[in-house]
């Protein structure tokens, strides 16, 4: 079994496609596995977000091809195409060098939409994912244009490669300045009701008492208190001014 093998091709440009496009690392290495086993190859997959590692044969003749995955990007019709052309090769519908044509005819061709449906449907997406959750009116207007604006950068990165890297942090911090930016103004409005409006307005206002104890006038909860003490032991019959006053300093 050599490099030039179509099995081993086809292996491997299906492990770095799939790779690419978004499958998950369980998915890939056991379908790949059941792949090979039904081609007649002992080979082992090991997969990581940004590369694959196969290992052909066993022993002193093993060798292991390292698959570095560039670009990737989840698209969901590529890997509905390669599963399709994977279950048919397994199942032996297709031979290996025509499952290793269809899988270069995959990764080379254009997006089937054009950008613009890709923005719209990805600003949909957060619509219904906003009622989904529950969300009211203020949430799905919140939505739609976060979702608009990931649509419209991940295109963007699609034509620019330097920006592949950044969709994540981009995408981001679109979505907290969008999302978060005219939060704090709103939220500190007080209510439109006049009565409501009145009430808030009296109880965000300091309160003052007419007895002012310390320094700047203010009033303590202690000075309250000793005053309220003091008319009390004035009220009291039989209760002496200079034995009022003793009790007051006790106090």
């Amino acid at each position: 079994m050599t490099p030039e093998d179509p099995r081993m091709e086809f292996l491997s440009a299906m492990a770095a496609a799939l790779s690419r496009y978004g499958e998950t690392a369980d998915s890939l290495e056991s379908g790949l596995q059941a792949c090979a086993r039904t081609l007649g190859v002992e080979v082992a997959f090991f997969s990581v977000p940004t590369a694959v590692f196969v290992a052909y044969g066993h022993g002193a003749a093993m060798h292991t091809v390292l698959l570095h995955t560039r670009d990737s990007a989840i698209d969901l019709q590529a890997l509905g195409l390669l599963d399709e052309t994977l279950l048919d090769v397994t199942r032996g519908r297709r031979s290996a060098a025509q499952g290793l044509a269809e899988v270069r005819l995959i990764t080379a061709s254009p997006l089937r939409f054009p950008w613009y449906m890709r923005v719209l449907a990805s600003g949909m997406g957060a619509a219904a994912l906003s009622v989904f959750l529950g969300g009211g009116v203020r949430e799905l207007t919140a939505a739609i244009p976060v979702g608009l604006a990931v649509g419209a950068l991940s295109v963007l990165a699609r034509r620019m490669q330097r920006l592949t890297s950044l969709v994540e942090l981009l995408a981001g911090f679109l979505a907290a300045v969008l999302t978060l930016g005219p939060g704090p103004r709103a939220a500190a409005l007080p209510p439109r009701d006049g009565r409501a409006g009145r009430a808030h307005l009296a109880a965000a206002r300091p309160q003052h008492h007419p007895g002012r104890l310390g320094a700047g006038g203010e009033t303590s909860r202690l000075g309250v208190g000793a005053a309220r003490r003091r008319d009390g032991l004035a009220r009291q019959p039989g209760a002496g001014g200079s034995h009022g006053l003793r009790d007051l300093h006790q106090a």
